[in-house]
């Protein structure tokens, strides 16, 4: 009996956004230093179970340093994918932070696309309530503005634990962050000591 190679769709999945919490914004092509997005890791199983083909898909991918931050991201977290890409394959679906569904209609499409807001941002956060583990917290944290900068503080929801990197004379310094969620589903990344929890 002849073999017979089983088809496989691809799915492919952006990685800053849906991947990579990319809540502290571009920081390099082989700079990767958010957390992933809670329960990815998941989901990526149970898609691969189904008999999907995951490719990861990042402009990161295409020079040398960016795929080899991507893949040793993906490593380094467990997250087990079937390709790594710079490019978009053909594929059933494209998961990504940063798209619009298009219905069919293009009337209105230009107002999408003005209030248009990707989840870190404060757009749908991967829909509610908030991913499983999440803990209460009152959390502090300041906005960049026009004007300066604004001060707020709110209970949030806490994700994870993340790391940036603040300047200072005699150069960077590592800063260990929490990311928090609001009310409203916009993502923080704030420092760890203006996270306190109240579950």
């Amino acid at each position: 009996m002849a073999w017979e190679m089983k088809y496989q769709p691809n799915v492919v999945l952006d990685f800053d956004g849906v991947i990579h919490s990319y809540v502290s914004g571009w920081q390099g092509v082989d700079v990767v230093p958010d957390p992933p997005v809670p329960l990815i890791d998941e989901e990526i199983k149970r898609i691969r179970a189904a008999g999907y083909r995951v490719v990861v898909v990042s402009t990161r991918c295409a020079t040398p340093e960016g795929m080899g931050a991507v893949r040793r991201y993906l490593r380094e977290n467990g997250i087990e994918v079937d390709d790594v890409a710079a490019e978009k394959p053909p594929a059933k679906v494209y998961v990504d932070d940063r798209a619009l569904l298009f219905d069919g209609n293009p009337k209105g499409l230009l107002e999408k696309i003005q209030q248009f807001r990707p989840w870190q941002e404060g757009g749908p956060l991967r829909g509610k309530p908030p991913a499983p583990n999440c803990r209460k917290c009152i959390a502090h944290v300041y906005e960049r503005t026009n004007d300066g900068w604004r001060e707020d503080e709110f209970v949030a929801w806490f994700h994870t634990w993340g790391s940036t990197f603040e300047e200072f004379d005699n150069g960077a310094v590592p800063v260990t962050t929490g990311i928090v969620e609001d009310e409203h589903g916009k993502v923080w990344n704030t420092a760890a000591e203006n996270i306190r929890f109240i579950d």
